[in-house]
């Protein structure tokens, strides 16, 4: 997952409501094709679950901000409650005391075979 920061974090989004979004995108390309505005100054920033579970979604909860999934310059794309957007992230993913943190579990395959490259 992707989104953009700066050097006074994650950049936010204003829904035209007084409602703070931060944009999440798939691939870093679609940051990058995201365009001009507020997020001129800000770099592709990559998130992992890990971060985004203990660190920002705490935080963005706290300041009631919620999710603008896939925008595009010419809009916000999909506006996510966070609660929904934590559950749809968390629901592929489950604990595991085979590797300690969330392992890839729907697939049946381990986190290694999954990191294995295909030539």
């Amino acid at each position: 997952m992707w989104s953009l920061a700066d050097e006074s974090g994650w950049v936010t989004l204003d829904d035209g409501d007084g409602n703070l979004l931060v944009p999440v995108w798939p691939h870093r390309v679609f940051v990058e094709a995201f365009g001009s505005g507020p997020a001129d100054a800000a770099k592709p920033a990559a998130l992992g679950t890990d971060e985004w579970f203990e660190d920002v979604s705490p935080a963005l909860r706290k300041q009631g901000i919620a999710i603008a999934a896939f925008p595009t310059s010419d809009g916000l794309g999909a506006v996510i409650d966070l609660d929904r957007f934590d559950a749809d992230l968390w629901q592929p993913w489950t604990r595991s005391s085979d590797c300690g943190r969330p392992c890839v579990a729907s697939i049946g395959r381990s986190p290694s075979t999954l990191m294995r490259s295909t030539k």
